[in-house]
């Protein structure tokens, strides 16, 4: 007979398994996690004559409340009114989602922001767990040349990271990171703001 049959290499019978209650949280098991950038860019999404389209074809409203925490003039592009855009913003977003964000589509109107002098939005995220506001992927463009102003810097995340961008970038990070625009020292900084909604993150 074979020691492994029935000697002193025999294996231990396992023991058994304790049925867990329902809704219990299992021992966590240690898993190695690539990192992952807080945001990522994609250059010259748009080309400057795409830009100054939209700009020109742009009526503001002002939303100033301190509820809200910011200072901005807002106008609503909706994808009747500029289907291009639209597909450019799905068709980067689905690119660039390094995070593997489940995405649905794009759910609201864009808008285009409008920061004037002294203008700015305080720390906030894209997702509201309190709606049914499913915002997975927030993409940032600016529509003007960067030395049109001063200030009005995006900043991402906890350590507020700033990214370098130039009329027509896009970036795009995770709706609910936080983030920031500081407020605005000289001229006019205007940007176009989108968000992919997908399923409730679990």
């Amino acid at each position: 007979m074979k020691e492994s049959e029935g000697g002193k290499n025999r294996r231990p019978a396992p023991r058994p398994v304790t049925p867990r209650p329902r809704g219990e949280i299992l021992e966590p098991i240690p898993i190695r996690a690539r990192p992952l950038p807080q945001f990522v860019a994609a250059r010259g999404l748009f080309t400057s004559n795409q830009c100054e389209t939209l700009l020109e074809k742009t009526r503001f409203y002002r939303s100033d409340s301190e509820s809200f925490g910011r200072r901005v003039d807002i106008s609503y592009l909706k994808p009747e009114q500029f289907s291009w855009v639209f597909e450019k913003i799905a068709s980067v977003a689905s690119r660039k989602n390094l995070w593997g964000l489940a995405l649905s589509a794009i759910s609201e109107p864009m808008r285009i922001q409008r920061y004037r002098r002294r203008d700015y939005s305080d720390p906030h995220s894209d997702y509201d767990y309190a709606t049914p506001d499913h915002s997975k992927l927030t993409v940032i463009v600016p529509l003007v040349d960067r030395g049109d102003w001063d200030g009005g810097v995006l900043e991402i995340g906890n350590s507020f990271l700033a990214p370098r961008m130039q009329q027509g970038d896009a970036v795009i990070f995770p709706s609910f990171s936080l983030h920031r625009v500081t407020p605005v020292i000289r001229g006019v900084r205007i940007v176009l703001s989108a968000w992919i909604s997908g399923p409730p993150l679990r």
